[in-house]
């Protein structure tokens, strides 16, 4: 029973630490693209003295924000996807053994 409770106490810390590798991905690709997009944007802008050019901005930042929120809630999903696996592991194990001390 204690090598039970150890072991998913291993999954629950697994669980803490999980990434999603394509969310991380998403995040960074989307924080890159609206930071050195919009900076370039801006430079060209500022050289050109052209306003059109600051509707690229808008495009940099309406495009890679957004891209960034959906790789960080793609990371967080997967976190919480791990930890209901864990949760539903403990209720089944408190379930089976009624002696258990674990909530469930």
């Amino acid at each position: 029973m204690e090598e039970k409770l150890k072991a998913i106490e291993n999954e629950l810390q697994t669980a803490e630490s999980a990434k999603s590798y394509s969310g991380e991905a998403c995040r960074w690709v989307g924080l890159l693209t609206a930071t050195f997009g919009t900076l370039v944007a801006l430079a060209i802008s500022y050289e050109t003295a052209d306003r059109k050019a600051l509707l690229a901005v808008a495009g940099f930042l309406g495009g890679g924000l957004p891209l960034a929120a959906i790789g960080s809630s793609a990371t967080n999903n997967k976190k919480a996807a791990r930890a209901a696996l864990v949760q539903a592991r403990l209720a089944k194990l408190s379930y089976f053994d009624p002696g258990c001390d674990t909530v469930g």
